[in-house]
């Protein structure tokens, strides 16, 4: 029953989602600078890279990462305007993925000892346990460093 409560009172204490950013079209590439994009396309793929500029009706994108490369390959496309479903930013880092992996590692180590006391020697469940928690938050740190937000586009 703690458990439950104590995932009923973290849920509630979690943070609204962020309202999507307002951005004019052709204000996109300077408010873009030093960001990724994410865009759900119309045709179906979701792609990934960099903004580059727009036209009343197109706008250009460096592709890094494409759902579909038979229908946008990458490199520097030109798409058009209106095959925009979705528009998503965000910045890259690294600095979760390596906060993550310290955090996981050191808590799962730290737990590992204190269940078996350190005046033992450390079994190799322990070391393997911090390895695994290591991983775990370079994995929640990973989903953090790529976290994104959605924008609008005002026309």
């Amino acid at each position: 029953m703690r458990t439950v409560t104590a995932l009923l009172i973290c849920a509630l204490a979690l943070p609204a989602a962020p309202k999507p950013e307002q951005v004019r079209w052709e204000d996109t590439p300077r408010a873009f600078l030093d960001r990724f994009v994410v865009v759900q396309l119309a045709e179906g793929p979701k792609i990934e890279g960099r903004w580059i500029s727009v036209t009343p009706g197109t706008f250009t994108i460096r592709v890094e990462k494409s759902s579909d490369r038979h229908i946008v390959p990458k490199g520097a496309r030109v798409l058009p305007r209106a095959s925009i479903v979705k528009l998503e930013t965000g910045r890259r880092q690294v600095r979760g993925k390596v906060i993550g992996w310290i955090a996981g590692f050191y808590a799962a180590f730290g737990t590992g000892v204190a269940i078996h006391g350190a005046g033992h020697g450390l079994s190799e469940s322990v070391e393997v346990g911090g390895l695994l928690g290591g991983a775990l938050g370079a994995l929640a740190g990973r989903a953090w460093d790529r976290a994104t937000h959605e924008i609008v586009l005002i026309p």
